[in-house]
């Protein structure tokens, strides 16, 4: 999606200077201002309107017949765009542009363009783009943040892991380890179910947890009189309970509560160890 409003958002400056040079007329200064940026744009408009691109009668301000059907063509692809990324005020000023163009005179039409573009740029200066770097794409809005597996294992934990990763996207560090706790408290609950004891992060301290989870694992079958099957049990839950610990550790600060703001380095180490819980618990058996 955020890719799609960055190339609509650069198509319509494109278009308005497309049409500009069709016109053979000065394109408005306030996008005079931003040609540099636009500069490397131009041309992928230039291309969707390349075919059968009529070029204006030198010293004539009158259009022909081709021409008006062409610059139409273009407006109708701007009003497109606008649309694209909620620019909804200027639909009234595109109609009269396209009602002007039956009179065919250039510097008419040029007055819709320059009203036009200020109208756009005044909603564009009013609009919050969020940007996404490469780096963090996979995060944002991706449901299956974790894997299917983990997804299909937790399907009520599905939208805050989905959230958690838009978040660290946004570089939103604190909600996204807001998220991946709600992903705890429920995760968390399905170890206990597994393990056979009661857990609940709502009512009991991450001590009281851990002590529940390395009670129940201590007393499970191991050792030399058991069976292959319990001592792989044994240490797979062991695992879990120490992936556990890590988000406990990578959560909490010295004193052993919530930090009250987290960075980017301590929100990705938060997410790397749920993800790793909840791998070692999908495993369980």
């Amino acid at each position: 999606m955020l890719s799609s409003y960055g190339y609509n958002f650069f198509l319509l400056g494109a278009f308005i200077q497309d049409t500009c040079r069709l016109l053979g007329v000065q394109e408005p200064q306030r996008l005079t201002d931003a040609a540099p940026m636009l500069d490397g744009v131009s041309p992928l408009a230039a291309a969707i309107t390349r075919q059968q691109a009529p070029t204006t009668s030198v010293g004539s301000d009158w259009l022909s017949d081709h021409e008006q059907e062409k610059i139409r063509h273009i407006i109708r692809l701007l009003e497109r765009c606008c649309n694209s990324v909620g620019i909804v005020n200027a639909k009234n000023d595109f109609d009269r542009l396209c009602t002007s163009l039956s009179f065919k005179k250039k510097t008419e039409i040029n007055l819709h363009i320059s009203y036009i573009t200020e109208r756009i740029i005044d909603d564009l200066e009013k609009t919050n783009f969020l940007f996404v770097p490469s780096s963090k794409e996979k995060y944002y809005q991706n449901k299956n943040l974790f894997g299917e597996s983990i997804g299909n294992s937790f399907p009520k934990a599905a939208e805050d892991i989905s959230r958690a990763g838009s978040c660290f996207a946004l570089d939103q560090n604190t909600a996204c380890v807001f998220h991946l706790m709600r992903v705890m408290e429920h995760c968390v609950q399905r170890f206990g179910r597994k393990l056979r004891v009661a857990l609940d992060p709502a009512k009991e301290s991450w001590h009281q947890i851990m002590l529940h989870v390395n009670t129940k694992i201590t007393s499970m079958p191991g050792g030399k009189n058991a069976t292959r099957a319990q001592n792989k049990k044994k240490q797979d839950y062991a695992m879990a309970a120490g992936r556990l610990d890590h988000v406990r550790i990578v959560w909490r600060n010295d004193v052993m509560h919530p930090k009250a703001t987290y960075d980017e380095s301590e929100a990705r180490e938060v997410l790397n160890a749920v993800e790793a819980f909840l791998n070692s618990v999908v495993g369980l058996v």
